[in-house]
């Protein structure tokens, strides 16, 4: 018996040995990690309904860095609250949902190969479907300084008025960004 235990041993020992040294040997043809930014963004409003955007037109987030706008992602929130990347109609997260739990469910995540650690604000524009021009519209529905979190993390709280589709506006409430800034590239 004690024979058999040791066999059982010595094979395993050989499998880890056999996957370390295929591991290894394949290193150099798997892929690098990704190292860009991540962006999580969480509106809110008292009806969540209230974000459902028309079908002419979609929210863009823009992050302010360097004195400069880049756009980090396009979406549109249907009617389920789902947050769907434009134009692709992709599920990128939910818009905030009150669960039986009582805890938010919510989320819109993004990610971009841009640095971001230099960024010290977001901007939440409306824009019309169709429209070319990189800056963000002239209805800007949220905006948040970001702030020095834990550990390469950038955070801060969003402020603004959504349109609603019945009319009039109705403003943001526990809307926030998190900018989780990318591995700087090191040469090997």
């Amino acid at each position: 018996m004690m024979g058999q235990i040791c066999n059982k041993m010595g094979a395993a020992r050989v499998l880890l040995l056999l996957a370390a040294f295929w591991a290894v040997g394949l290193g150099g043809c798997l892929p690098d990690p990704f190292r860009g930014s991540e962006v999580v963004l969480e509106l809110g409003t008292q009806n969540s309904g209230d974000l459902i955007n028309r079908s002419t037109e979609h929210y863009e987030l823009f992050v302010v860095i360097n004195d400069g706008l880049i756009s980090i992602g396009r979406f549109t929130i249907n009617q389920q609250l789902d947050a769907l990347d434009f134009p692709s109609g992709e599920k990128i997260g939910v818009a905030t949902r009150l669960p039986a739990e009582g805890l938010p469910q919510s989320g819109i995540f993004f990610t971009t190969e841009a640095n971001l650690a230099g960024a010290t604000e977001v901007l939440i524009s409306i824009e019309e479907n169709g429209e070319t021009d990189p800056s963000p519209g002239s209805v800007i529905v949220g905006r948040g300084q970001l702030n020095d979190g834990q550990r390469s993390v950038l955070v801060g709280f969003v402020e603004g008025e959504v349109p609603t589709l019945a009319g009039g506006n109705v403003p943001l409430v526990d809307s926030r960004v998190a900018v989780v800034l990318g591995e700087e590239e090191v040469d090997d």
